[in-house]
């Protein structure tokens, strides 16, 4: 598979919130209406020392409050591993995904190029330190114009890619 490439970079200033997060990428209402029911996106998981995986989470109902989505789990030749269900939540609760210490966060603008296309993003880098004082960095990269999921989030610990989780459809 081809390695997303970014682009361009430029960083983006903000305040804190009064909870001392990192303002988030979406409203709740912008993810709602972005995952009507019937949408479906295709996810590839990458961590050190597993195998790769596919998981595809589908929105199977929808209304103002929440949705249901469905998670498949597929390996890389497209056979079901398992059935993960569904999980019913508020819109609130997926925004809330993003929630990240304002004082641990960097929020950049940039363009990445994925297999799906290239996009325009808002890009979060947190940075905390692991419990041997090594810092962990989590790269979020949020495409504007796909509210919801990052298209791309790494993981880092001490300067080393530990997982990658890379949007390969969405429709």
């Amino acid at each position: 598979a081809a390695t997303p490439a970014a682009v361009a970079s430029t960083r983006v200033p903000f305040t804190a919130l009064p909870d001392g997060t990192a303002p988030r990428p979406f409203s709740a209402e912008q993810i709602r209406d972005a995952m009507p029911v019937g949408h479906r996106i295709r996810v590839r998981q990458e961590q050190d020392r597993a195998p790769t995986i596919e998981e595809e989470w589908v929105v199977t109902a929808a209304d103002a409050q929440g949705c249901t989505i469905a998670t498949k789990v597929f390996d890389v030749e497209g056979n079901l591993i398992r059935d993960g269900g569904t999980e019913t939540g508020a819109w609130s609760k997926l925004r809330e995904h993003a929630a990240f210490p304002a004082a641990a966060t960097e929020i950049s603008t940039g363009t990445i190029e994925l297999p799906m296309g290239t996009f325009e993003t808002r890009v979060y880098r947190v940075t905390m330190p692991a419990g041997d004082g090594a810092p962990a960095v989590l790269t979020l990269h949020f495409a504007v114009s796909l509210p919801g999921p990052p298209v791309l989030m790494v993981a880092e610990r001490a300067g080393v890619q530990v997982s990658r989780m890379t949007m390969i459809e969405r429709r």
